[in-house]
């Protein structure tokens, strides 16, 4: 694993600088910061079983202000073979990328999905899931209208 100092996309963080700004030191307690977690861990933990097997096909994972990030082969599989077709996933505090290009386009986007995993904390994934479904019977659009996408988009300028 790598941390982001080794990233080659670590200037890529500058324009998230705001999105980052409550990871910065000072800014959580640690203490603060471990409930947060504890809070995410069960939306986190879908993603463990990528973080054992993507180094093993020629993954990689890097850390991010308290989050790890992962692409690679497997990952890319997965995701494009995922009924989203997507090219990036939050899973709490794991974000999986399909590839490094994907990682510097999305990164952003990615982050606001790791705020709202915080404050949803274990029910993140279903109410992303509930909220999606609504909207696809809504306007046949359960991505593009999803108020969580929305919010994602606006703040990250994608």
């Amino acid at each position: 694993m790598q941390d982001n100092k080794g990233d080659p996309l670590n200037s890529s963080a500058e324009p998230c600088k705001t999105i980052l700004r409550n990871k910065e030191p000072g800014r959580r307690s640690r203490f603060t910061q471990f409930l947060i977690y504890l809070w995410v861990l069960p939306t986190s933990a879908v993603a463990m079983p990528l973080l054992v097997m993507s180094p093993l096909t020629g993954g990689r994972i890097y850390a991010l202000n308290g989050l790890l990030e992962v692409e690679g082969t497997l990952v890319r599989w997965l995701l494009k073979r995922s009924f989203l077709s997507a090219s990036a996933v939050t899973l709490g505090h794991v974000v999986l990328y399909a590839d490094e290009a994907s990682r510097k386009k999305f990164r952003c986007h990615e982050l606001v999905h790791v705020r709202q995993a915080e404050r949803w904390g274990p029910f993140f994934l279903p109410c992303y899931l509930v909220l999606g479904f609504l909207q696809w019977l809504r306007s046949g659009h359960g991505y593009w209208d999803h108020p969580w996408e929305i919010e994602a988009r606006d703040q990250s300028g994608i």
